[in-house]
């Protein structure tokens, strides 16, 4: 029984090594990093623009 469970084991883990060498999944987490950094780099420049409206609707 545990030299089944082993087979399937390693099976597994074949099988997901396999995926994750993949272009795809490289892809993809080139995708998400740059998409992650755009809406970080937005989100940063949209407070600093507030801060200047906010500033210059004062004066």
């Amino acid at each position: 029984m545990a030299e089944g469970r082993n087979w399937f084991m390693g099976g597994m883990l074949l099988s997901c090594s396999y995926s994750l060498l993949q272009a795809d999944v490289f892809k993809t987490v080139a995708l998400a990093i740059i998409g992650t950094l755009t809406s970080y780099l937005f989100g940063r420049l949209l407070a600093v623009a507030a801060k200047w409206f906010h500033k210059k609707k004062d004066y």
